[in-house]
């Protein structure tokens, strides 16, 4: 009875195993078309890929394939289909984005949607409005694109994804929860190792000599500062490859990089990642001990840093950085508030390049016209004294070449203070930055007005400009 039993029960077993076997295999062929929907729906029908390739979008040498109005009536079209295609949408937006000179695309979610936003030459341009169900699909898929979780809407995350245009392209995304949903930007930042020359950031021959020789001493600390997105780090890259050209010798040299922008053959490049504990000051304490010749830390944000900083460049290291401060002499003022004795500033710091960015006028569509009297009065005010006749400026209307836009490209404006005797003086006294600017300016340092002035009498910019940069910093 017991065997007869047993075995009874085992065949019940088997029996169950194999009708779970057929419910599953059920399933699974009854899901699998659903789920290819879905894929077609949200992802696209091509398979995903560790690289997006673009190239089919792009016309040989990278150019613009067409106008931003077109560009804009293209996506409006694609978004407005009955099964939109979202992997085809994004493509779209990534190429052509990349095509017109975008730094960033933001997707803003609104309360009828989302935007789509481009950031050329520094300014927003609304591109396009979304519903909110291809905002939510553009937004999953970009997810998964990047590695995070679709899944998680209430917490920020960063990702990045790899793009193949006309060179190797990472993008890197940042989401973030809002009242009206996620907002999502990708920053566009290139793989190909180029990068401006200092010749090219459109330094003055003067100031650019004298940086030259500042920047291939032995040791000592190179401080650049500037608002966010005034190209404060492309200079510094600039920098670090005015050093290797210029110095017969091999370099080691070291960047600390919160993130790391470009990736450069002759660096060795490191990333912040504070979730293990590897900040900007430790990861300075780790390269000093890795036989540096040059070292670059991405941005100075606390005392411990440059603590480590000015005992570096005091001890042999040439050392790069930049710092968040309104002039050229509030560097000085932003050190000292964090606990830095001046005399040891004083010793260790070499010279200091404020920037700004400005706009380009579009050569193609440039006019002359004459100073008015709004622009007068606010140069007068700023130290620049300008005759109503004097001239000619220009300003520029928009056309086709930059997509009715009037500006084309940027362009930086620049002053150098060097810290000679004098400045380490009033430096070790303590001084208020407008008494250590005044001495700076008599010491040959031109002022960011008079070098944009410059770049305006020259018809590079226009005194609109000069004005709106000057007077937001």
């Amino acid at each position: 009875m017991d065997i007869a039993a047993n075995a009874a029960t085992v065949w019940i077993y088997v029996a169950a195993g194999a009708v779970a076997i057929v419910v599953i295999a059920a399933i699974v062929v009854f899901l699998t078309p659903l789920w290819d929907v879905v894929k077609r729906r949200i992802f696209g029908t091509e398979p995903e890929a560790d690289v997006i390739s673009l190239e089919g979008m792009l016309e040989e040498g990278g150019r613009p394939l067409s106008a931003l109005v077109t560009v804009r009536k293209t996506i409006v079209d694609m978004a407005a289909e009955e099964r939109v295609n979202t992997r085809k949408l994004l493509d779209y937006v990534i190429a052509q984005a990349w095509n017109l000179g975008a730094s960033d695309v933001h997707f803003t979610p609104t309360a009828d949607g989302m935007t789509l936003q481009l950031r050329i030459d520094g300014l927003l341009y609304d591109l396009a409005m979304f519903s909110r169900e291809v905002m939510a699909s553009a937004l999953i898929r970009l997810k998964i694109l990047s590695r995070l979780n679709p899944y998680k809407r209430d917490v920020p995350q960063d990702g990045r994804i790899n793009v193949d245009v006309s060179q190797s392209l990472d993008v890197r995304i940042s989401t973030l929860p809002t009242i009206h949903g996620e907002k999502a930007v990708l920053r566009f930042l290139s793989k190909a190792g180029r990068f401006l020359t200092l010749q090219d950031l459109g330094i003055d021959d003067w100031t650019l000599e004298r940086y030259h020789g500042l920047i291939t001493r032995p040791q000592g600390m190179v401080l650049v500062t500037g608002p966010t997105g005034s190209g404060k780090t492309t200079t510094l890259y600039s920098s670090l490859d005015a050093v290797k050209n210029r110095t017969a010798s091999h370099l080691n040299i070291v960047t600390i990089e919160d993130p790391v922008e470009h990736e450069l053959p002759f660096l060795n490049q490191t990333q912040v990642n504070e979730e293990v504990g590897l900040t900007f000051a430790k990861g300075l304490r780790s390269v000093l001990r890795q036989d540096p010749n040059v070292i670059m830390v991405g941005e100075i944000r606390d005392k411990e840093t440059v603590e480590i900083a000015v005992h570096a460049g005091l001890t042999g290291h040439l050392i790069f950085s930049s710092v968040h401060a309104e002039s050229s002499p509030g560097v000085f003022a932003r050190l000292l508030n964090m606990g830095i004795e001046p005399y040891i500033l004083a010793s260790a710091v070499s010279c200091v390049l404020g920037q700004r960015l400005m706009r380009k006028l579009c050569p193609a569509c440039r006019e002359e016209v004459p100073p008015s009297n709004h622009e007068i009065e606010q140069l007068g005010k700023l130290g620049v004294t300008l005759d109503p006749d004097e001239g000619p400026f220009f300003r520029s209307s928009g056309c086709a070449r930059c997509f009715d836009l009037g500006v084309h490209g940027r362009t930086g404006i620049f002053e150098l203070l060097v810290v000679d005797d004098v400045v380490q003086e009033e430096l070790v006294k303590e001084v208020r930055t407008k008494e250590m600017y005044r001495a700076a300016v008599e010491r040959g340092m031109r002022p960011l007005i008079d070098d944009g002035f410059d770049r305006a009498r020259q018809g590079v910019v226009s005194l609109e400009e000069l004005l709106n940069v000057i007077s937001s910093s």
